[in-house]
């Protein structure tokens, strides 16, 4: 069986119409089918795909049953210098091969079965050279004061960027309690600032005044903020992120997904690396943030992980909290949200 099709970015809907079972949770059909457009129909039936009257044949048949009830999904998104890759990849329920679907400038790239090796050949090559020790770095934080974060170390990136520039003392500068208030309402935008990678990739918002005055405090209390209601500098592992990631080159957001009783359960982890090819990890669960430096092994493993499997796993830890099952490599509880023993 091979499906290797483009279709316009609108075919999805006609898709999900041929298709003729309702989409999963898990589904990147939409739920209500439409019309396929007769260039993306002419493009099936040179593929083979139609038949003269419009049906949809075995090949198809199969690719799209995939699509609409998989049980399990995962995707890479990729942004790196000008360029990117939206990849998503489902895996059917009766064990055969997995079916893909690619975001591309002309419309979805379909195939059946996916090039699982060939991306994460590239997610290889993005993430697998590292030659920097992984970043000595665990934190856990609320998403208000992940975002404060974020805009402190952007801040100080800044300012190491400068000194590297002006061939002066590469060294994030103080910052004033107004100042943290200004960068948190100007925070950057995009993956090559935290303050964007944490709203584009996690979702955080910028907190209001009040929070940011919080936030500041609970930095100061977990070492991350050094100083006085004058005057803040970074310090400990946020000193470390300013100083040993002053450029962003990709962002690697890593995401997978299972069908469940109530929906579909989902993990996302999003894999930075900057300066001397350092990485550092980020994940979101509720309203907790964490961030922690990995190696290239690690960071290929949690690819490899999500993208050649269903992402299922028994439990091998409890949560001490609330005492539902975990995988040996959660952060958080998906059922309660609390940070889990490393």
């Amino acid at each position: 069986m091979t499906v290797d099709v483009l279709v316009g970015p609108g075919a999805l809907a006609g898709l999900a119409a041929l298709a003729g079972v309702p989409a999963g949770p898990v589904s990147p059909l939409p739920g209500a089918g439409g019309d396929l457009d007769a260039p993306d129909r002419q493009a099936l039936q040179a593929a083979g795909l139609l038949d003269d009257g419009g049906a949809p044949r075995g090949d198809l048949i199969r690719a799209l049953a995939a699509l609409a009830q998989a049980p399990a999904a995962a995707a890479v998104r990729v942004v790196a210098g000008g360029g990117g890759l939206e990849w998503g990849v489902w895996f059917p329920d009766d064990g055969g091969a997995p079916v893909s679907v690619a975001d591309t400038d002309a419309g979805w790239q379909i195939d059946d079965p996916a090039p699982v090796e060939d991306v994460l050949a590239l997610v290889r090559e993005l993430l697998g050279d590292a030659v920097a020790g992984a970043l000595d770095l665990d934190v856990d934080l609320d998403a208000d004061a992940a975002f404060v974060l974020g805009a402190c170390v952007d801040e100080g990136r800044r300012s190491v960027l400068t000194g590297l520039a002006e061939r002066t003392e590469a060294v994030p500068a103080p910052m004033a309690p107004t100042a943290i208030q200004e960068a948190v309402a100007s925070a950057g935008a995009g993956p090559v600032w935290l303050t964007g990678i944490l709203a584009g990739a996690l979702g955080v918002t910028p907190p209001g005044a009040g929070a940011v005055d919080a936030a500041i405090g609970a930095l100061a209390g977990a070492g991350l903020l050094a100083g006085s209601a004058q005057a803040w500098t970074l310090a400990g592992d946020a000193l470390a992120l300013a100083v040993r990631l002053p450029v962003i080159e990709h962002v690697v957001t890593l995401s997978a997904a299972r069908a469940g009783a109530d929906g579909a359960d989902r993990r996302s982890v999003t894999i930075v690396q900057g300066g001397v090819h350092d990485l550092l990890a980020l994940e979101r669960v509720d309203d907790r943030v964490a961030f922690w430096g990995l190696g290239a092994v690690e960071a290929l493993d949690i690819a490899a992980t999500m993208l050649s499997g269903p992402w299922v796993e028994a439990p091998v830890a409890f949560c001490p909290a609330c005492g539902a099952g975990a995988r040996a490599d959660d952060r958080f509880c998906a059922a309660c949200g609390g940070a889990l023993s490393a």
